[in-house]
């Protein structure tokens, strides 16, 4: 699903192990937020913004420090 999909499976279509850290990084996300990402945006409009402006979700302000480490680690 595009929504998951790391900016560089967006651009290339192939898929790594840097690509799944990626795209467990919105797990991670889904998991804390209990909610699934970038619902508001048009999935097609979402895939070009995650391809071309590395969008990922806003990390809510009151997470715990250590899961916005690692969601921010996945994303780079």
């Amino acid at each position: 699903p595009i929504r998951w999909m790391a900016p560089e499976s967006l651009s290339t279509n192939e898929y790594s192990k840097p690509s799944d850290i990626w795209s467990f990084g919105i797990v991670l996300w889904e998991i804390i937020t209990r909610s699934e990402p970038h619902t508001d945006i048009d999935p097609i409009e979402v895939g070009l913004m995650i391809r071309d402006q590395n969008l990922v979700p806003p990390i809510p302000s009151d997470c715990d420090p250590f899961w916005r480490e690692l969601m921010e680690r996945c994303w780079n």
